[in-house]
């Protein structure tokens, strides 16, 4: 709130006469938006900075990120054991026909 209210002096050309100072949002629009919502949290206004705690919040990102985590994890388990299928079939599909065709080669060759 302090750093909106020096750039709004600064750009009205060091002047901190209230009277002078006028059309703030329209040379400033981002400025003027940033000063209001301090503004708003001191006045206690819903879902700004006076209304929740911080322990709250706190538990509401330790919560979201442990679901996210969790989810993660899960969705990782589940990709491996997946890959893992393939793996496995193709290792066994891979030697119930190697194995009969190495027999049947020896046999030839035996034979």
């Amino acid at each position: 709130m302090f750093i909106c209210a020096g750039c709004v002096i600064h750009s009205m050309g060091d002047c901190q006469d209230i009277r002078f100072i006028g059309d703030l949002s329209v040379y400033t629009p981002f400025t003027s938006s940033s000063l209001m919502v301090p503004n708003f949290a001191l006045c206690g206004m819903p879902f700004s900075g006076g209304f929740y705690s911080k322990d709250f919040i706190f538990f509401l990102l330790d919560f979201i990120l442990k679901i996210l985590f969790y989810f993660g994890w899960i969705l990782f388990q589940g990709f491996y054991f997946i890959l893992g299928g393939f793996y496995s079939k193709d290792f066994i599909l891979f030697w119930l026909d190697f194995i009969p065709r190495i027999l049947f080669y020896f046999g030839w060759i035996l034979f």
